[in-house]
């Protein structure tokens, strides 16, 4: 499957989700358990707040995560070592504006510089990226139906690409999202209890600091592991601030491999993985947000 076009599908539905993630702290595991070739694990941890600067419904939005991805390559046989490839760390922090631009029309700027690497040497230019977004959310006049539209630029790819999301709730028990690729439909059970059948993709980039490919000598290159996920979710809601997730599915596409720094033909290494089992435990804790204060006339 071509790198081009998978990193497209993430751009035009990963990072627009990450933006309208909600204000909270969140703790996350995600695991693609026993696979022949290679086990991976992932845990995250996620911060985002939003502090208002108008009575009109302008806020600057910070945050910040922290990410620990481990990869098992016991099971991978090969003439390579990939030791120095079993741990990456990742992190980034948020800036954003939002405002409202009337009724039913909202404005998001948001910039995010991310750190990703194994660290197996000093660190390099190639370990930090960057990420811009621009989005508009249109809205109808009951404020049930939200039209997201773009633009998303990754300095990893090096030129921007259009975002498009649409999300309609329907009653008070359903409600769907509509990207590309990602898509989700929600059914509350009761005011706690909620069933989520999704699509999505899961992603990771990572740089190596010193190239595990002795025959390609010193070639740049990082790790990349981009999984298509279909399954079932189930939230429980504990009261107003904290919520459980549990999400299980499994993988439609499932690829891990080494690719240097180009575009086109990036690929140097390609693992051959199977598709298998995906598990997803999350504990987050929202932030309510408080009311303007009132003025009393004198």
């Amino acid at each position: 499957m071509k790198k081009q076009l998978l990193v497209l599908l993430i751009l035009t539905s990963c990072h627009i989700g990450y933006a309208q993630f909600e204000d909270g702290f969140q703790v996350s595991n995600t695991m693609f358990p026993e696979n022949a070739k290679v086990d991976i694990f992932k845990s995250q941890i996620s911060l985002q707040k939003s502090l208002r600067v108008s009575d009109k419904g302008a806020a600057v939005i910070v945050g910040g995560s922290y990410m620990f991805s481990k990869f098992d390559f016991d099971r991978y046989k090969s003439p390579y070592s990939f030791s120095s490839l079993e741990n990456f760390h990742s992190a980034s922090v948020k800036l954003g504006y939002t405002r409202a631009l009337g009724k039913n029309l909202r404005f998001l700027a948001l910039t995010e510089p991310m750190f990703s690497s194994n660290l197996d040497d000093e660190l390099k230019i190639r370990d930090f990226s960057i990420i811009g977004i621009v989005v508009f959310t249109l809205s109808n006049k009951h404020k049930n139906s939200f039209f997201n539209f773009g633009l998303v630029y990754d300095s990893q790819l090096g030129f921007p690409v259009g975002v498009l999301n649409f999300q309609r709730i329907v009653n008070k028990k359903w409600s769907f999202r509509l990207g590309a690729p990602s898509f989700n439909l929600a059914y509350n059970l009761n005011e706690r209890n909620t069933l989520q059948p999704f699509a999505k993709l899961d992603w990771f980039y990572g740089n190596v600091s010193r190239s595990v490919l002795s025959s390609l000598g010193d070639t740049k290159s990082r790790l990349s592991h981009i999984a298509l996920l279909g399954g079932m979710a189930y939230i429980h809601k504990m009261g107003k601030h904290i919520s459980l997730s549990v999400e299980g599915g499994y993988s439609l596409v499932n690829e891990l491999d080494i690719l240097n720094y180009e575009i086109d033909d990036n690929e140097l290494l390609d693992f051959d993985m199977r598709n298998n089992l995906y598990l997803k435990l999350e504990v987050r804790y929202k932030f309510l947000r408080s009311k303007p204060p009132v003025h009393k006339r004198m």
